[in-house]
């Protein structure tokens, strides 16, 4: 997994790469020290496969988020992730449609 960031107009842009997996459970910290500010987008759009573990991940980003009251938007999902999101019911759940577009 490799993770690249930039920010503009106030907004954190992170851009995971590769396979989001058990084997990046490690880069929690990390994942959740990135995602700390105000608004974050989170970019999807290269992760060629995710499994559970990185659902998880996930999730507990947006858990920590709503918690915080923070803006946390996944964009550009790959249509691994879109399967994955599919089988475990998750669109909704993160303000996507089925296409994996943020609902207005």
């Amino acid at each position: 997994m490799e993770m690249k960031t930039h920010s503009a107009d106030g907004v954190m842009h992170l851009a995971l790469q590769g396979e989001f997996t058990i084997y990046d459970a490690g880069i929690k910290d990390e994942l959740l020290a990135l995602c700390a500010g105000p608004r974050v987008e989170i970019d999807l759009s290269q992760v060629n496969e995710i499994d559970s573990v990185g659902v998880q991940l996930l999730l507990l980003v947006l858990r920590q988020a709503q918690m915080q009251q923070r803006s946390l938007r996944l964009v550009a999902l790959h249509p691994a992730v879109n399967t994955m999101f599919e089988l475990y019911d998750l669109h909704q759940t993160f303000g996507l449609d089925t296409n994996g577009e943020q609902l207005s």
